[in-house]
């Protein structure tokens, strides 16, 4: 594996904070990327509050299913205030020799709904960035909710990933069925899974159109379990336009 973790404790003391403003925390800032914890609204209850990640260009952090290297983000907030799940976009594929990766790049939105979050909100995160090198990070946010207009509500956009309007099959030998989209709809498609190990992330995912829609051929991992595999279809059609679907397939 050419993934060099680096667990550099050293390195955390100089992530920079600056000031928090509006509905946004302090930001800590290191040469790899700055990250904020901001919220939708500036009342105190239940909110939307998200992690908002600037990578520097080259480096990345990790999907929900990372793949074969690293971990998700993870948060946790001060009692009496709990997080729940956090959202993740839609997650590019990143091979490196025999490791499959699933990362996600640039300007990332984590959003997550907080419960019984007062006008303070104190939070740790931990998450991994990685490019040649992968070096963990771990900050603390505070942010403050007024009760004024929270200028950060326009980046809680509409989730881009739906369920998915086809039916969707999955074959012992992991090959995917889908029915439904036609080949001057899908240029590529690629599969990502939700459970850790379910198929063999590295291995090529050969697309091959029927007359009913397409399959989808993958390799199953020591996780794949037929009866239960769900995950992340992307399907890119010939201009470029990516979909993401949510997928629950059955035994086919």
């Amino acid at each position: 594996m050419r993934i060099l973790v680096l667990l550099l404790g050293l390195l955390l003391p100089s992530l920079a904070p600056s000031l928090a403003h509006a509905a946004t925390s302090n930001v800590v800032t290191s040469k790899r990327d700055s990250v904020a914890l901001i919220s939708q609204s500036n009342s105190p209850g239940t909110v939307q509050l998200a992690l908002q990640f600037h990578l520097n260009p080259g480096w990345h952090i990790y999907w929900s299913n990372p793949g074969d290297a690293g971990f998700a983000p993870s948060i946790k907030l001060a009692p009496p205030a709990s997080a729940g799940d956090i959202s993740f976009p839609p997650p590019e594929f990143l091979l490196q020799g025999p490791v499959g990766a699933y990362v996600l790049s640039g300007d990332v939105l984590l959003p997550f709904t907080a419960s019984n979050v007062g006008s303070t909100v104190s939070a740790t995160a931990n998450w991994l960035v990685c490019s040649d090198v992968c070096i963990p990070e771990h900050a603390s946010f505070t942010l403050t909710l007024d009760g004024s207009a929270a200028a950060e509500a326009a980046l809680f956009t509409a989730s881009p990933i739906v369920n998915s309007p086809f039916a969707t099959a999955i074959a012992p030998d992991g090959t995917l069925i889908v029915t439904g989209p036609t080949q001057a709809q899908v240029k590529s498609a690629r599969f990502f899974p939700t459970k850790p190990d379910a198929i063999i992330n590295a291995a090529p995912q050969t697309l091959e159109f029927t007359s009913t829609g397409f399959t989808l051929h993958l390799q199953p991992g020591p996780g794949f379990t037929p009866s239960g595999l769900t995950g992340l279809l992307e399907l890119t059609d010939p201009t470029g336009t990516m979909q993401a679907l949510n997928v629950t397939a059955t035994p086919g």
